[in-house]
């Protein structure tokens, strides 16, 4: 979703079953253009979910395992009689150096 606010490095390779997402609905249009900007010669293994609202931006040479999640927002816990899903929770930019390695099932969330 959102891939025109997505911006994808050169020889970079996005296995099966991964997807990439950009904004909170196929409507919505971002103040930040991209708000998800992949490097070069980037690896993302199967299943990979990369979903950014605010701004992801992952350097070059960045290589994943399988089923690596990476988000720049959450949803709240602060009301208890509110469903979490219900609740607005962090939204922080991530960002990802160029070289860095992600391993099987790792979950980056907002700030990262």
């Amino acid at each position: 979703m959102g891939e025109r606010w997505i911006r994808l490095g050169a020889e970079t390779l996005i296995a099966q079953h991964a997807t990439l997402s950009a904004g909170m609905s196929p409507e919505h249009v971002p103040e930040r253009r991209p708000l998800l900007t992949i490097g070069d010669r980037c690896v993302f293994g199967r299943g990979t979910g990369i979903v950014a609202n605010w701004g992801v931006t992952i350097g070059d040479d960045v290589w994943t395992g399988h089923y690596v999640y990476i988000t720049d927002h959450n949803h709240g816990y602060e009301d208890l009689d509110v469903p979490p899903g219900r609740q607005i929770g962090r939204h922080e930019g991530v960002q990802i150096h160029d070289g860095a390695w992600l391993g099987h099932g790792t979950v980056v969330l907002p700030g990262v």
